[in-house]
């Protein structure tokens, strides 16, 4: 990892340690269909993180799919989040459960420094 990148690395997780939020994501996986309650149950991981809240607005040209109510949060992980019918990641920040639209790197000489989650409720 270069000095730079990992400089990049260093000043974000000293910033969203010392002024981010409580994140929870949960992957939710080995899902199961119960017919008696009409859903299907799974196994949950819970991985408490910090994060920031970013700014973003609706028609945003980095991020076109931004609705009202969305939320966009900064945050510095090495897990890997995958939505598909299998593998289901979700949020909880401040309380309010929240779908994982986009995981968006943002990168400096091909190392991730930070993701932005694209959370919706």
């Amino acid at each position: 990892m270069s000095d730079f990148a990992l400089g990049l690395k260093t000043v974000a997780h000293n910033l969203i340690a010392k002024y981010g939020n409580s994140v929870t994501l949960v992957h939710s996986y080995d899902c199961t269909y119960d017919p008696s309650t009409g859903g299907n149950t799974c196994t949950e991981d819970s991985y408490p993180i910090k994060g920031s809240p970013s700014q973003s607005k609706i028609n945003d040209d980095a991020y076109p799919s931004v609705e009202v109510g969305d939320v966009m949060i900064t945050i510095e992980t090495d897990l890997v989040v995958i939505n598909d019918a299998d593998n289901k990641w979700t949020a909880n920040y401040k309380g309010i459960d929240y779908n994982i639209v986009g995981m968006y790197p943002v990168d400096a000489q091909d190392i991730t420094v930070i993701y932005t989650l694209h959370l919706r409720a």
